[in-house]
């Protein structure tokens, strides 16, 4: 998620504040001269589970794909990220050993839910399981990522002015 002030990556939970009348969701640094808003809790849908472990999460119910454009893999703290078709493979891989689900199951000591939200890619596994799936099926479900450097990343970003940008050139403009 992107600063609607500064344009900077949230990492995290952004910070819900209100400037001029408009509730903006910002990074820490914009949010600091602001006025924090606090946002009333919605409950969750009953067919979407929360937590199967401390560090798995789970997807909604809807199909996950995304256009190519705006399609994004999860990452791996390692600086790879999950493979696109994860799940698939490693349906595919399982069945090759002559496996049920159950039986792969009880082998990397996870529950049937979890391997079969896995498979059904509702789950992204977190980077434990990554690779306990890894080894126990002899597949690679983690691709490296190229870094990009900052400057280069100023350049590939795609053009759009945040209220930062403007407040930026509000000033300069005053400022002559």
């Amino acid at each position: 998620m992107d600063c609607e002030v500064c344009g900077d990556v949230i990492f995290g939970k952004g910070v819900n504040v209100l400037i001029d009348g408009a509730k903006l969701v910002v990074c820490g640094r914009c949010a600091s001269g602001a006025t924090v808003v606090k946002t009333p809790v919605r409950p969750a849908p009953a067919a979407v589970e929360r937590k199967t472990s401390k560090t798995s999460r789970i997807l909604p119910q809807a199909p996950r794909r995304r256009s190519a454009a705006g399609a994004r893999t999860p990452t791996v703290p390692d600086g790879g990220e999950l493979v696109e078709d994860y799940g698939q493979q490693i349906r595919k891989a399982r069945q090759a050993l002559q496996l049920s689900q159950e039986e792969f199951s009880q082998r990397i000591a996870e529950k049937v839910s979890v391997l079969q939200k896995i498979e059904a890619e509702r789950l992204v596994p977190d980077d434990s399981l990554v690779r306990k799936l890894e080894h126990a099926l002899k597949i690679h479900l983690i691709q490296k990522t190229m870094e990009v450097s900052s400057t280069e990343e100023k350049f590939r970003r795609p053009l759009e002015l945040t209220l930062g940008d403007v407040a930026v050139m509000q000033k300069k403009r005053d400022e002559k």
